[in-house]
C-alpha cells in the first residue's frame, strides 16, 4: 500500500517473496492482523514512512520479522517473531511494542537503531543473541518485559 492508501490485511500466508510479504509505504496507513509471513527475502510485515499496526501476526525466516523505518509509526502488539535476524526492529521510528514473543532470532529479540522512540513493555524476548537491544541515540521506554535465556545479553544498551 502506498500513498493515502488504508490497508487492512488480515488472515494471509506471505511465504517466499523476493522481498516483503506485507508493505507500507509513502505515508500509507494499516493493520496487519493474524497473517503468517514465512521465508521472505527481506522482512515479514513493514512500514516506511507509514503508520502500522501489526497484531496477532507469525514473521518466522525472515530478515527481520516485522520491521519499521524512514519514521514509521508503529503498534506492534502479540505477535509471534521467531528465526529472524531481528524479531522486532525500528530504524529511526516510533515503536510501540506489547506482548510480543521473539525467539530464536539471530541478532535481536528487539531492535531499535539510534534515533527510535517509543514503548517497549511486557514483551518475552529469549533465545536470541540479545533480548532487547537499544543503540545509541535511541530514547524507549521498557518495562516489564520477560528477557531471558539470550546468549550474549538479556537488556542491552549501546
Amino acid at each position: 500500500a502506498q500513498g493515502s492508501a488504508q490497508l487492512t490485511a488480515q488472515g494471509n500466508t506471505c511465504e517466499g517473496n523476493k522481498k516483503v510479504g506485507i508493505a507500507l509505504l509513502e505515508n500509507a496507513r494499516g493493520e496487519a492482523r493474524d497473517n503468517q509471513c514465512r521465508n521472505n527475502g527481506y522482512h515479514g510485515i513493514a512500514a516506511y514512512v507509514s503508520a502500522l499496526t501489526a497484531e496477532g501476526n507469525t514473521c518466522e525466516r525472515n530478515r527481520l520479522g516485522i520491521a519499521l523505518a524512514l519514521n514509521a509509526r508503529g503498534e506492534v502488539r502479540n505477535n509471534l517473531c521467531r528465526n529472524n535476524v531481528h524479531g522486532i526492529a525500528a530504524y529511526s521510528s516510533a515503536l510501540t511494542a506489547e506482548g510480543n514473543t521473539c525467539e530464536g532470532n539471530k541478532e535481536a529479540g528487539i531492535f531499535l537503531s539510534k534515533d527510535s522512540s517509543g514503548r517497549v513493555q511486557n514483551n518475552t524476548c529469549r533465545y536470541n543473541k540479545y533480548g532487547i537491544y537499544v543503540a545509541r541515540g535511541s530514547k524507549p521506554k521498557i518495562g516489564n518485559n520477560s528477557v531471558f535465556n539470550n546468549r550474549q545479553g538479556n537488556v542491552v544498551y549501546e
